[in-house]
Parts: structure tokens; C-alpha cells; sequence
């Protein structure tokens, strides 16, 4: 038999293989930088249906599946649970949150304090619909460092973990890390701008829908035109160009938003949220 650490050895030589670790140089600091990284790793094993991490939970670690399957689902504004994704081969099962984690930019990620309206799982179960509002305040732009998923063990699962800024601290010194920074940023937002996209599926009010785009693409607060016109927009949601027209009259009419020419300002967010919940 295998001692354990004769089978973490084992697990860390494949996790080597990933291109988050095997793209670092390969001079002798690149080898120190990535021997520091493997030494923060934890392998955690999971059972048959234990959760791995929650949605809208704080990410503190990138979580890398080794060996078994996970099982990734969203929950959806009405309480669904939709899957989104299987992961049965060794790689990133938490890529979705990667953009704009520099540090400088967000003091408090990975402290557990992370801005406002933030609520922990603490008891380890998936939101329920009871919360569900609360939980999408979360949605708003710039909320970054939330996980978008829940995963779970679909059988016996080996996950390896590594504190996500543990290693943007690492890489940040290298040429070769502000390329992967970047390739990050921009693959994960799109992916983030993605499920956004598949949320808007849910809705079938016309107000909730709205609401939910709004505050998932601007800021609370802060003036914004539209980058493109109210049809391509409406075709973009799902809704007809009279609906969308309506829908946003009404809103203006609420207090919700307000619009000065060409740009809109989102002014209620609890509001704007309360529909998004009907």
C-alpha cells in the first residue's frame, strides 16, 4: 500500500502538468516559484455527493480536480438548480472567477471580508429561495471573487487546492505572469458574462429580466450608456423591442433608473433586486 505521502507526491506531479504551473519559466526561480506553490497545495478527498464549494460563496482557492468527477450547477434566479458543467478529466473546476483579481484592485480578497451584503454558508447546504435575493445582491458588477457555482462530488473525487492569491502574488514578477493574468481575466469574464446570459433564460417577466441585466453589467449608482441600440438589446434578452421599450418606461417611471439623453443610471438597487426575485 501507498504511504500518503508517496501518493500527494504522486497527485503533485500531475498537478505540474497543468499550464498554470507549467507554463512558469523554466529557469531557477521559475522551479522556486513553482516548489513555494506546490508546497501551499492541500489534496482533499471528497464522498459521493459532498459539496466542494458553494455558490456565492468567497473563492480563496483555485481548486484543481485530480481524479473522480464534479458536477458544477448554478442556481437560477427562480431557486432552480441548473447543471452547467462535468469535470471528469484533471484540470481548473473554478475557472469562472478568475477576472480581476489583482490585489491592489480588491485589499480584502481572501481576508473573508469581502464588500458589502456578503453571506456565508456556513452550514454548507445550497442558498434557499428564501435568500435568494439577498444572495443576488452579490450579482452586481464588481462583485469578483465570488464563486458562480456549486460543485460536488458525483462519485469519489480527489481535489487539489492552492490559495488564488497565493499564487497571483507568485506569478506577478514574471512577463510570463502578466500574460496568464491576463489570458484569466479575459477567458473568465467571458465565461462569468456567459452564465449571465443562460440566467436570462429563466425570467419570464419582462421587468425581472431587465432588472437582472442592469445590474449584472453596470454599476449601481454611476451613469452608462448603451452600447448598442434598445432592439439589438432587446434581442439580446430575449425580449420584443415594444416590450423592452415599455419595461424600461415603466422602471423610469418607479425611480428605478433614471435616463438623461443617451445614459441610463440604475438609482434602487434593492429595489431593481425585488423584482429580480418575483
Amino acid at each position: 500500500m501507498k504511504s500518503a505521502e508517496h501518493t500527494k507526491k504522486a497527485y503533485l506531479d500531475i498537478l505540474q502538468t497543468h499550464p498554470l504551473f507549467a507554463l512558469l519559466p523554466q529557469s531557477e526561480t521559475g522551479q522556486a516559484v513553482k516548489d513555494e506553490l506546490l508546497s501551499q497545495v492541500v489534496i482533499h478527498e471528497y464522498a459521493k455527493g459532498e459539496l466542494i464549494f458553494i455558490q456565492h460563496s468567497v473563492v480563496e482557492n483555485l481548486y484543481f480536480l485530480l481524479d473522480g468527477q464534479v458536477m458544477c450547477h448554478r442556481e437560477l434566479p427562480s431557486g432552480q438548480a441548473c447543471l452547467i458543467a462535468s469535470y471528469h478529466e484533471m484540470g481548473l473546476i473554478n475557472e469562472s472567477v478568475l477576472w480581476g483579481l489583482e490585489t491592489d484592485d480588491c485589499p480584502n480578497f481572501g481576508t473573508g471580508i469581502y464588500r458589502v451584503g456578503q453571506v456565508d454558508d456556513v452550514d454548507g447546504k445550497i442558498p434557499s429561495k428564501a435568500n435568494i435575493a439577498t444572495r443576488h445582491s452579490k450579482l452586481l458588477i464588481k462583485e469578483r471573487g465570488i464563486h458562480q457555482l456549486t460543485a460536488t462530488a458525483k462519485q469519489p473525487t480527489i481535489v487539489a487546492t492552492l490559495p488564488v492569491q497565493a499564487y497571483f502574488e507568485s506569478i506577478a514578477s514574471f512577463d510570463l505572469g502578466n500574460l496568464i493574468m491576463w489570458f484569466c481575466d479575459t477567458i473568465s469574464k467571458r465565461m462569468y458574462y456567459h452564465l449571465i446570459s443562460s440566467d436570462l433564460l429563466a425570467f419570464v417577466q419582462a421587468k425581472s429580466k431587465l432588472s437582472y441585466y442592469f445590474l449584472t453589467h453596470y454599476p449601481v449608482g454611476v451613469p452608462f450608456e448603451l452600447p448598442f441600440s434598445q432592439k439589438q438589446l432587446a434581442g439580446q434578452i430575449g425580449l420584443r423591442p415594444e416590450t423592452l421599450s415599455r419595461t424600461l418606461k415603466e422602471l423610469i417611471s418607479a425611480g428605478l433608473i433614471t435616463k438623461r439623453k443617451s445614459q441610463y443610471c440604475l438609482m434602487d438597487a434593492e429595489g431593481l433586486l425585488a423584482l429580480v426575485s418575483e
